[in-house]
């Protein structure tokens, strides 16, 4: 049984083969019927008990061992968490909370204006690991999702855990026009009084036409200032190292470097790594395949860049023994493909399974499994 199996295996054998196959011309109308049974179900005390069977949102055990202050306070009870791409309008997050226990949620991807996405069918079954994403950021708009994000930070059912948004373009928005786009969806979550715990900026994605045209120094650097003016505006502001950037897997090194620079001049939080793999004839690989890719850009970035700068790994993230190397050199992971194709578990798997690496290890904080790599001050 290989370690993907052990996660869930009724989830991944049982349910799961018939799901797939009644939805094989269309594998995100699964989706969308697990976000409705999802939304469903956390409108009532019930249903949010059936979701979480009984465990707590956030386990002070765990926390003990594996929580950590990042981004200027923002306190993580674990590092494993719900990467963009599972609810993109902040529809669910009480309930996601409740069913995968993780120690964030990033909402998203969020465009200033609403715009359908790509046609469909759009996401595509690889194999049993594997999912190509080809949606290109069907948003309900910024505005939209900001009062849905108010509702719940401001409502009894908050989340125990941070709440990041991954902001993206819109499809018909022109190059000139993208800082300023970038930064209005942060003053639309201003305005609702809905600011999240840190704002992702997405530049990576392969499925938007022009977007990854953003990862060059200059017009990245005008993009995180207009967005970093923002959060610095609201009401309740953000501060800059409140701020990440998602960056794609194939970048060639001097790309890489340059955009290092640019992370470090404009002192923002750090980056994520990485957005998913370009694959033909259109839409972006996710699952263990891009592993190698995703972990090769970790560990580049925590030799370039000061320990204070945050690391957000994902991209294949899915077996205890890869995100413990990982935590080497990274300070966060996030998970989407592993959550839809092994289970609801996943995340409190991993965290189980690294704090009991890390006892047995002699290991008694994230820092210090970070610091034989993460030296710099």
């Amino acid at each position: 049984m290989s370690p993907r199996d052990r996660v869930d295996p009724v989830y991944r054998h049982v349910l799961l083969p018939p799901v797939r196959a009644l939805t094989r011309r269309d594998a995100e109308v699964a989706m969308d019927l697990h976000l409705a049974s999802l939304r469903l179900l956390q409108r009532t005390a019930a249903g949010r008990a059936l979701l979480s069977r009984g465990r707590p949102a956030v386990d002070p055990r765990a926390d003990a061992l594996l929580g950590q202050d990042l981004l200027d306070g923002v306190h993580f009870p674990h590092p494993f968490g719900i990467a963009a791409g599972l609810d993109k309008n902040a529809a669910v997050v009480p309930a996601l909370v409740a069913h995968h226990s993780p120690g964030f949620v990033e909402i998203g991807t969020v465009t200033r204006e609403p715009q359908p996405g790509n046609p469909r069918p759009r996401i595509t079954r690889r194999d049993a690991d594997h999912l190509v994403n080809a949606m290109g950021f069907p948003s309900a708009g910024a505005r939209a999702v900001a009062a849905n994000l108010a509702a719940v930070l401001g409502g009894p059912l908050a989340p125990p855990v941070p709440v990041g948004v991954n902001v993206g373009k819109n499809k018909t928005t022109p190059p000139e026009g993208v800082a300023a786009e970038y930064a209005a969806v942060v003053r639309a979550f201003a305005d609702r009084g809905a600011m999240p715990a840190y704002v992702a900026v997405n530049v990576s994605s392969p499925n938007t036409p022009g977007l990854r045209a953003l990862q060059d120094k200059a017009v990245l650097t005008d993009l995180l200032a207009a967005v970093a003016e923002a959060m610095a505006a609201a009401p309740d502001p953000r501060p800059r190292h409140r701020l990440l950037v998602k960056f794609a897997p194939d970048l060639t090194p001097s790309a890489f470097e340059s955009l290092v620079e640019c992370v470090l001049e404009q002192d923002i939080g750090g980056l994520i790594l990485t957005n998913t793999r370009p694959v033909q004839p259109k839409g972006g690989l996710s699952g263990p395949d891009l592993f190698a890719d995703s972990s090769a850009l970790v560990r580049r970035a925590a030799a370039a860049l000061p320990a204070d700068k945050v690391i957000v790994a994902t991209g294949g993230m899915d077996t205890v023994d890869k995100v413990y190397e990982m935590l080497r050199y990274a300070d966060l992971v996030g998970v989407y493909t592993g959550l839809v194709l092994q289970g609801p578990g996943l995340l409190r798997h991993l965290r189980d399974g690294v704090a009991a690496r890390m006892r047995a290890d002699g290991v008694t904080s994230l820092a210090q499994l970070r610091s034989a790599e993460r030296v710099r001050a």
